[in-house]
């Protein structure tokens, strides 16, 4: 299983430029449905869009004015 403690959680620009990276802090839930939370620290306010990777599964893209309603805060589901 590739979710887990310590796992990658990587936040990219437009440009595919590396702006920050974490590791997944220690899930809670059970077998059948976990949650992971992460923080990423000193991202810049200037980017287009954002893209968060979390290990091999993909990025999603969000806009400048998306993440800013989110008031910065994202939540992902694997399913």
């Amino acid at each position: 299983m590739d979710l887990k403690q310590g796992a990658s959680a990587v936040l990219t620009d437009e440009n595919g430029t590396i702006l920050a990276s974490t590791t997944l802090d220690q899930g809670t839930g059970s077998k059948s449905r976990c949650s992971f939370s992460f923080t990423l620290t000193d991202v810049p306010d200037s980017a287009k869009f954002y893209g968060i990777t979390i290990t091999h599964r993909g990025t999603l893209s969000h806009s400048h004015a998306e993440m800013v309603a989110m008031d910065w805060v994202l939540s992902l589901t694997v399913g």
